[in-house]
């Protein structure tokens, strides 16, 4: 059975209140170490290009960037 690695560290992270850090692999990039609650962002936290991006969608959006 396939696991989402990604939203299991940040529902852990969420009720834990602990940071967990995953190591990211994108595009055959080297590994990029980010901590999960970065996915639990409010819209004032977010960079303002990603504010941008979210202002601009429409309809069902699973993700911007």
């Amino acid at each position: 059975m396939n696991q989402d690695v990604l939203a299991l560290a940040t529902i852990e992270s969420y009720h834990s209140g602990e940071d967990e850090w995953l190591n990211l692999k994108i595009n055959d990039q080297e590994n990029d170490p980010m901590n999960a609650r970065h996915f639990l962002r409010n819209y004032e936290e977010m960079p303002v290009l990603e504010q941008h991006a979210l202002n601009l969608a429409e309809g069902k959006i699973l993700d911007v960037g």
